[in-house]
C-alpha cells in the first residue's frame, strides 16, 4: 500500500525527504542515480513521459525516429521512419506538405493559391554583396498558368535570370549589367498551340463531309507533325490530315502539306487516341497568321465505315474554332462553340531576341547578332523572276516581302539574281540597308546578256525596312530575284 516503511529526514514518515511505500514507490528529493532507469510515465525536465514519446509544450520525441516541432499546420516533422520522406514543413499530412524531402534527397515545393514562394540563398559576407544571392520563385493560378523564374543576382543591377512561362510557351533568358539587358533572349518549346483535353463528344467525317479546325499561330516556325484524337467506326479506310491558309476564318486553298495514315491502326475505342500524322513537308507559320487543320476520309461512308474526331462541346480555345464541309472542302462553314482536341509540333522549336548581344573583353565592348538560318529560302515578293525598268531607291517591308522573316530581324541575308538583255556595267539591281541606295548595299550586275548574274551578302535592317533599286537597259528588260537565305536578330 501507501504506508512509508522506510524514511530518513524528518520525524513524519509522509514528509520525510527520503522514503519508500511498502508498495515500492520511492521519494527522493534530491538524488543521484546511475544505470539504467525505465520509465513509461511521468515528466522530467518539463517534458512528459509516455509509453513511447516525449512531449513538451509543442514538441514531441518519439521512440519510432520522429521528432515534431508545432502545431496543426504550423509544423516541423523529422522523421527517420516513413518510407519516402524525412523532411516535412507546414503540414502534418507529408503529401500535402507545402515543403518536403524525401530520403533520395528529393525536395519538392508545393504551392496553393500562394503568389510566389522563394528560395534564397544568403551569402554570408553581406559587405560585399549586399543582395541575396540567388533566388526562385513559381506563382501558379492554375495547370495551365505557370510561370517559374530562376535567377542569380549580386545587386540591384546585376543578375542572370532564366524564366519559363507555360501559358506563352516560352523561356526568357537574360543576363543585366549595370541596369542594362545585355542579353535579352526568349525561346519557344517545340509545339506552339495545342488543345489536349475538355474533350466530351466526337464529330465523324467522311466522304465529302470534312472537318477543320482554326488555329492562331504564336510563334513563327515551321511544323513538322499534327497530333489528332480520333477513333474509328467499320474500316473508312485513309484519313488525310492537312495545313491550310485561312481566310475570314475559315480553310481556303490547296494543302500546304499533308499526311496520310491507315486507318487500320486507329482504335475502335470511343475514348480515341492520339494520331501523329508526319507531314511530308515541313509547313512555314508565321506569329499571328491563322491557319487550319483540315481532316478528311474521302472512302469512308456512313453509316458504318468513318472516322471521329474527338472535342469540346464548349469554346475553349481562343485561337480560332471547328468548320466543317459538306463538299469535299469547296466552301466552309464555322461553328464558334465547339474545338477540336489537337497537337502541332514544331521544327526545333522558335527563338526571338531583342538587343545586341554584348560581351566586354580588354577593356573593349563587343557586339552582334543572332543569326538564323532558314531551312528554305523564302523568294521575296515581287522578285521571283520580276521582269523590271529602271527603279529609283525604293522602300520595301521586309516581313511582307519575304514571308517568314520577323519583324524584329536587324539583319538579312539576300541572294541578288538578274539578268538583262544587254550586258553594260552601268546596269545593276541592288538591296541597301538605307535609302541613300549605295551605303550598307550588296549588287549584282548583268555581266553578259541574257546570263544571270548572282552575289549574296547581309543587309541592315531598319525597323522592318530596306530599300531596293535598279538600273535596267529598257522597259522590262532586267529579271531579277531576291532569295532571303537566313537572318539576324
Amino acid at each position: 500500500g501507501d504506508d512509508v516503511r522506510f524514511w530518513a529526514g524528518n520525524a513524519t514518515p509522509s514528509s520525510a525527504p527520503f522514503r519508500v511505500t511498502e508498495a515500492g514507490a520511492l521519494v527522493a528529493t534530491s538524488a543521484t542515480i546511475s544505470g539504467s532507469i525505465t520509465a513509461t510515465s511521468g515528466a522530467i525536465g518539463g517534458w512528459t513521459v509516455a509509453a513511447s514519446t516525449l512531449t513538451g509544450g509543442n514538441a514531441t520525441l518519439n521512440s519510432s525516429g520522429l521528432l515534431s516541432l508545432g502545431t496543426g499546420n504550423d509544423v516541423v516533422i523529422l522523421d527517420a521512419a516513413d518510407a519516402v520522406y524525412r523532411l516535412a514543413i507546414g503540414n502534418t499530412a507529408y503529401t500535402s506538405a507545402p515543403f518536403t524531402i524525401s530520403k533520395s534527397g528529393v525536395c519538392l515545393i508545393r504551392t496553393s493559391g500562394a503568389a510566389n514562394v522563394y528560395f534564397k540563398v544568403i551569402n554570408s559576407t553581406a559587405t560585399t554583396y549586399p543582395d541575396h544571392f540567388g533566388f526562385l520563385n513559381a506563382a501558379s493560378g492554375g495547370a495551365a498558368d505557370l510561370v517559374l523564374n530562376l535567377g542569380i543576382r549580386r545587386d540591384a543591377n546585376t543578375q542572370l535570370a532564366l524564366s519559363f512561362d507555360a501559358t506563352a510557351e516560352e523561356t526568357f533568358f537574360s543576363f543585366q549589367h549595370n541596369g542594362d539587358y545585355q542579353i535579352p533572349l526568349w525561346l519557344s518549346p517545340g509545339c506552339i498551340d495545342t488543345v489536349t483535353s475538355g474533350d466530351n463528344s466526337a464529330n465523324n467525317f467522311q466522304a465529302t463531309n470534312w472537318e477543320a479546325q482554326t488555329i492562331a499561330v504564336q510563334h513563327t516556325g515551321y511544323i513538322t507533325d499534327v497530333k489528332i484524337r480520333l477513333y474509328r467506326v467499320g474500316d473508312p479506310q485513309d484519313v488525310t490530315v492537312s495545313i491550310r491558309d485561312t481566310a475570314a476564318g475559315l480553310p481556303t486553298g490547296a494543302d500546304l502539306s499533308s499526311a496520310t495514315v491507315d486507318c487500320t491502326s486507329i482504335t475502335t475505342n470511343a475514348a480515341g487516341e492520339w494520331i501523329t500524322f508526319t507531314l511530308t513537308s515541313p509547313v512555314l507559320v508565321l506569329e499571328g497568321s491563322t491557319y487550319a487543320i483540315v481532316v478528311r476520309a474521302p472512302s469512308g461512308s456512313t453509316p458504318s465505315n468513318y472516322a471521329n474526331w474527338r472535342f469540346a462541346n464548349t469554346s475553349i480555345y481562343s485561337g480560332g474554332s471547328r468548320c466543317y464541309s459538306t463538299n469535299s472542302g469547296s466552301s466552309w462553314t464555322a461553328y464558334a462553340s465547339q474545338d477540336y482536341m489537337f497537337d502541332l509540333i514544331f521544327e526545333g522549336g522558335s527563338l526571338e531576341f531583342s538587343g545586341l548581344l554584348s560581351t566586354v573583353r580588354g577593356g573593349n565592348t563587343y557586339q552582334g547578332w543572332l543569326y538564323v538560318p532558314l531551312v528554305t529560302g523564302i523568294d521575296g515578293t515581287g522578285f521571283n523572276g520580276t521582269a523590271t525598268s529602271t527603279t529609283s531607291t525604293t522602300e520595301l517591308t521586309v516581313s511582307s516581302v519575304w514571308a517568314g522573316v520577323p519583324t524584329y530581324a536587324k539583319g538579312i541575308v539576300l541572294q541578288l539574281t538578274c539578268k538583262d538583255s544587254s550586258a553594260s556595267s552601268s546596269l545593276y539591281f541592288r538591296m541597301s540597308g538605307n535609302n541613300s541606295g549605295v551605303l550598307s548595299a550588296i549588287t549584282v550586275r548583268p555581266q553578259v546578256s541574257n546570263f544571270y548574274n548572282d552575289t549574296a551578302g547581309v543587309i541592315p535592317v531598319s525597323n522592318n525596312k530596306v530599300w531596293w533599286s535598279c538600273v535596267a537597259s529598257g522597259g522590262n528588260t532586267m529579271t531579277i530575284y531576291a532569295r532571303a537565305m537566313g537572318y539576324y536578330i
